[in-house]
């Protein structure tokens, strides 16, 4: 359920974080993401150390994250073309890959040491502390990004230019539907992990901090392969 509400909202605010990528600066949309992140996951820490935390809380602060992290891939994506040259763009977009990928394989075994023997809060706050991190980082980027969207051209208006380019390219469109049949069936085994690992495992939450450095394990060298 929860990774359910965390998931959900890739599939309604994308054409919304598009249109706001394209609209205003990138690195101010990242830094009101990175904001909302850390604010969101020093609240989940407060709640754990208190020991008041519910499965109701966790739902609505998946919701949260998972929709800021809507907002941070979508306004990450548009703004890497930004910062490189156009013969470094693959090599960018594969290391901007390798981060995503290498954060799944360092973080889970930087989460799991701390589950055991200091709890879920402090795994909490380490995370914030990424959070705040990658704020401070998004700051001192210094290029100014945007979309060409002119002033007063609506949300609907702008996805409904951005499906008829998708449309009119073969390409794309097979793009498309590879990325939205991968998303929609291939991804949905992260939400078996935590059954896995607990009852074919044994293992509990640290278990699934395992098999998801497994996962990020493959896809950093991936990355890494494609960048050259």
């Amino acid at each position: 359920i929860v990774t359910f509400a965390a998931m959900a909202p890739r599939f309604i605010i994308p054409p919304i974080a598009g249109y706001l990528a394209d609209r205003f600066n990138r690195k101010h949309v990242l830094a009101t993401v990175y904001w909302l992140n850390t604010g969101t996951t020093v609240l989940l820490a407060g709640l754990a150390f208190a020991n008041v935390l519910e499965l109701w809380h966790l739902m609505v602060l998946s919701v949260l994250n998972g929709s800021a992290r809507t907002f941070q891939m979508t306004s990450t994506a548009a703004l890497v073309p930004n910062l490189v040259p156009r013969d470094r763009l693959l090599n960018a977009v594969s290391l901007n890959t390798a981060t995503q990928q290498g954060s799944r394989l360092f973080g889970p075994g930087l989460i799991a040491p701390m589950l055991i023997f200091y709890g879920p809060d402090a795994a909490f706050m380490l995370s914030a502390g990424f959070y705040a991190l990658g704020l401070i980082m998004v700051t001192r980027i210094q290029t100014h990004s945007t979309g060409d969207v002119r002033a007063g051209t609506s949300v609907l208006a702008s996805l409904g230019s951005a499906a008829m380019v998708v449309y009119q390219n073969p390409k794309l469109r097979v793009l498309f539907i590879i990325v939205a049949m991968h998303c929609s069936m291939t991804m949905s085994f992260e939400s078996m992990l935590p059954i896995f690992s607990r009852d074919v495992l044994g293992s509990g939450s640290v278990g699934v901090s395992y098999l998801m450095m497994s996962v990020g394990a493959g896809g950093l060298a991936s990355a890494l392969l494609i960048a050259g």
